[in-house]
């Protein structure tokens, strides 16, 4: 149920926000952005160890949205994605292989990588905290999430 709040509440907010999620549509028109959901994208990388074998990880986005502006007056058609990992509950926390993907999708301008996570109180109303991948090469993960305000 948590995912369901969290992907209907991000799509509404990209909707919403685009221009301020993404500078670079602030010249088009929502009418020109042309969009995409996707439910359960994998990300693959194969990862080399110390001893040189390589070990492929992946991790599973709940949900991408690409955005694209297919009608803009740009020599190119500018394109960014928001992924999104839903968390629901206190003590959920990303898996080891999630994190270091998400980290490795990150470094890529294009991309927005948010983990949302959702909890609900007595009355079942559900509150949402999103967070960001930062870099932070001081940790063993070289990146850490900090929060992330929609």
């Amino acid at each position: 149920m948590g995912e369901g709040v969290a992907k209907t509440h991000l799509r509404s907010v990209v909707e919403e926000r685009l221009q301020v999620l993404f500078p670079a549509f602030e010249s088009g028109t929502p009418s020109s952005i042309y969009t995409q959901v996707r439910h359960r994208r994998h990300f693959t990388y194969e990862d080399i160890q110390q001893d040189g074998s390589t070990e492929r990880i992946q991790w599973q986005a709940d949900l991408t949205i690409r955005l694209s502006n297919l009608y803009s007056d740009a020599d190119r058609e500018v394109s960014r994605t928001v992924a999104l990992e839903v968390k629901t509950g206190q003590y959920a926390q990303l898996e080891r292989d999630q994190q270091k993907v998400m980290g490795i999708v990150n470094e890529n301008d294009d991309y927005l990588i948010l983990r949302a996570n959702v909890r609900f109180d007595a009355e079942s109303v559900a509150e949402i905290q999103y967070a960001q991948l930062e870099p932070a090469p001081s940790t063993k993960a070289g990146h850490r999430l900090s929060s992330y305000d929609l």
